[in-house]
């Protein structure tokens, strides 16, 4: 038998990982999975007269929160300096509505959370839905801050009301402010980076 022919290569053996594919694989999955957890942390603050009214997280305007429109230590109207608004008129003002779950931000979560599960196959078309995941839930936050900016500004427009508009136009005078928080823009961040690591996963494969 001849020692020296080269050994054939057994074809059953599979092809090695790329170490880079094990490399881009942890650090999305994490970037997504810390987006998800983000959602936790405060994105909108609203203030009335430069003083916090309420903020809500990412989680709570994905499935609804409680709305306060002031209450003992930030009445919405003042009795002694609003003639002809009653004391009843003022309690009625100072109630909380319940704000219905906002789908941009019902979206983007839901999209945050399957990127992250998407980003533990090991497939092409799992990373590129990974990546879809990641841009799309971006979208859906930029639609959440167009959607709640313009909410604001009808909101606090003014309206007629059953009471000759006084609350309105008492609403009118108040300066009331509604900011996203430095969490909002880093949530985006991170699901952006996560979308490229995933890009980057998507061209070990061959």
């Amino acid at each position: 038998m001849d020692t020296n022919q080269p050994a054939v290569p057994d074809s059953s053996v599979s092809a090695p990982v790329s170490p880079l594919m094990h490399a881009s694989k942890t650090p999305s999955a994490t970037l997504f999975i810390i987006a998800v957890l983000l959602f936790l942390m405060p994105f909108v603050d609203i203030k009335c007269g430069g003083m916090k009214l309420q903020d809500v997280k990412g989680f709570e305007l994905a499935t609804g929160f409680n709305l306060k429109s002031g209450g003992s230590d930030m009445p919405l109207l003042d009795e002694a300096n609003t003639p002809g608004v009653d004391r009843t008129i003022t309690k009625t003002a100072t109630k909380t509505d319940r704000q219905q779950p906002n789908m941009f931000a019902l979206v983007a979560l839901i999209l945050a959370v399957a990127g992250a599960g998407l980003c533990f196959l090991n497939n092409k078309i799992a990373v590129t839905g990974a990546i879809a995941a990641g841009v799309l839930s971006v979208a859906s936050l930029a639609g959440l801050y167009f959607d709640i900016k313009h909410e604001a500004k009808t909101s606090l427009a003014g309206k007629p009301d059953d009471i000759g508009g006084k609350i309105s136009e008492g609403l009118k005078d108040l300066n009331i402010t509604v900011d996203f928080t430095p969490w909002f823009y880093i949530t985006a961040a991170a699901l952006l980076a996560g979308a490229f690591l995933s890009y980057k996963r998507l061209q070990t494969f061959k």
